[in-house]
């Protein structure tokens, strides 16, 4: 059980929330805005808050830095939702100490296994047998989890008509995002041996594994009318990654790539070395002109998934929010 304070302008939305999480055996108090639930921080700190982006006083990013100012012994997990994602918004959010941060509309039992997995996060100094496997798997559960029901709602068009070309686009990723949550291969036996460590990284080809990736969505690209031009460095380091992961994060954007380019455009996928880095750069020649912002807003990467992507040794840099894409992988 916990002490939960949930924070948004909204009276039914926090009251729904509140009793959802009372129902879970949690105690929770009520904010309507920022400055009536920093007065509450300061006399009784919650064990974790879930607090709106925007609101009538202020934002949930301006809350965050306040609290992080009151300099309490417990530093209280915070948990941020928005109905308007956006890359700069998120990074803001997380810049200015946002926990998790979540979008909405997002599906009770999922906010239930994100504050689970926060109160699990809070007590790790007191709890040894924290498993990093589960904690790991929890995260990248959550990150997607708002992505998956969008990208179904926009192949049914619910966010207007998509031509032939951009529904076999968009199946793809769907595909290739749910692989890239489920397949990790050593997951299921992480979590059964806690004390087996990071991810099992081993040796790995970046060029091959591009070849394969490409191979496989030349009938997506032809359909697409699109072009595939590979550069590289005569001599490039092998990457030293967790292999599933980082070849289902290359189809992923490589898919999302395609979605947001227009027929008869060049896709550039350049391989070069800084440092002991391997870096793949990928863009586009053309954007999409028909592809509508929600689209674009909702097949987003989201920011949360880019830190973990770190542990299996991929780190993915996004310029903006159609690309181009950066991904750079150890050297073995």
């Amino acid at each position: 059980m916990a002490n939960l304070l949930i924070v948004d302008d909204n009276p039914g939305l926090r009251e729904g929330i509140s009793s959802f999480f009372e129902g879970q055996g949690h105690q929770s108090i009520m904010a309507g805005g920022v400055r009536e639930a920093v007065e509450i921080v300061r006399k009784r700190p919650p064990d974790l808050i879930l607090s709106d982006l925007i609101m009538g006083d202020g934002t949930g990013v301006a809350l965050r830095k306040e609290i992080r100012g009151l300099g309490l012994r417990h530093d209280p997990y915070f948990i941020l939702l928005t109905g308007y994602p956006t890359q700069d918004n998120a990074h803001e959010a997380y810049m200015g100490g946002v926990d998790l941060y979540l979008t909405k509309p997002f599906q009770l039992p999922a906010l239930a296994l994100a504050v689970d997995n926060a109160l699990r996060k809070r007590s790790v100094h007191e709890d040894p047998i924290l498993r990093p496997a589960e904690s790991f798997y929890h995260d990248f559960f959550l990150a997607l989890n708002p992505v998956l029901p969008r990208l179904l709602m926009l192949m049914e068009g619910r966010y207007g008509g998509l031509g032939p070309e951009q529904v076999a686009c968009m199946s793809s990723i769907f595909e290739s995002w749910r692989a890239l949550l489920w397949t990790m291969g050593d997951f299921y036996q992480r979590l059964n041996d806690p004390a087996s460590g990071a991810m099992e990284r081993r040796r790995w080809s970046g060029p091959a594994a591009l070849r394969r990736c490409i191979d496989k969505l030349q009938k997506d690209f032809s359909e697409a009318q699109l072009r595939v031009e590979v550069g590289r460095e005569s001599r490039l380091p092998l990457g030293f990654v967790h292999p599933p992961t980082a070849e289902a994060l290359l189809e992923a954007l490589l898919l999302r790539l395609a979605a947001f380019s227009a027929p008869g455009a060049t896709l550039f996928l350049t391989w070069s070395t800084v440092g002991k880095r391997l870096l793949l750069s990928l863009r586009s020649d053309l954007g999409h002109p028909d592809l509508s912002a929600e689209l674009m807003r909702h097949a987003a990467l989201l920011p949360p998934v880019l830190p973990l992507l770190e542990e299996a040794g991929v780190r993915v840099i996004v310029t903006d929010s159609v690309g181009p894409w950066t991904l750079s992988f150890d050297g073995a």
